[in-house]
């Protein structure tokens, strides 16, 4: 058995919407990753840097409901002076994250998307973008290359 395939008796099993599910992941997507994401999917945060091609990407994991909601109020501030225009976006983000709305319907499928709040990315010998306050951040599970626990700080030198 190789890093890759963790047995059955390690993982917390199906009812908790990870265990044999990681079967069913896309290859080259980290067992470890998929069950922190359905956790978060579940409504837990964490504190996470994902590596994704060379870059780090800092902020807090967090569900996908979690972030559709966090959006469509990004849209409607963006759209705060077009009320027609903020309903309509927000009205748009609201039915895409309506994926995440059914507990029993995420529990039972592996995750394909991780998505972070307050998300900064760092690329070595340049500061981070942004550079003050984070922004959301949606990615493909199996693009990403690595992670680890916590999150970046950058200062000024």
């Amino acid at each position: 058995m190789n890093d890759e395939q963790a047995p059955a008796e390690q993982l917390p099993q199906k009812e908790d919407g990870i265990g044999d599910d990681r079967l069913a992941l896309k290859p080259h997507t980290d067992w470890f990753l998929a069950s922190l994401t359905s956790l978060a999917n579940k409504g837990l945060t964490f504190p996470v840097t994902l590596f994704v091609g060379g870059a780090a990407i800092s902020g807090i994991l967090v569900g996908g409901k979690t972030y559709f909601d966090e959006f469509s109020r990004m849209m409607r501030r963006s759209f705060r002076d077009n009320e027609e225009s903020a309903d309509i976006m927000a009205s748009f983000v609201d039915q895409c994250g309506s994926f995440y709305g059914d507990a029993a319907e995420i529990a039972a499928r592996p995750p394909e998307y991780v998505h972070l709040v307050e998300a900064r990315l760092f690329h070595p010998g340049a500061d981070p973008v942004p550079k003050a306050d984070g922004v959301l951040w949606r990615g493909k599970l199996a693009s990403v290359d690595g992670f680890c626990w916590g999150t970046l700080v950058w200062e000024r030198r």
